[in-house]
């Protein structure tokens, strides 16, 4: 799941603050 996430970060620069907020988690979902 982790690395999941963090591979949405290196795709686009915006995911990775998303990353960080929970509330964004299911959005990028």
């Amino acid at each position: 799941m982790k690395l999941e996430r963090r591979r949405v970060s290196i795709k686009s620069p915006s995911s990775f603050r998303a990353d960080s907020l929970p509330n964004m988690n299911p959005y990028l979902r």
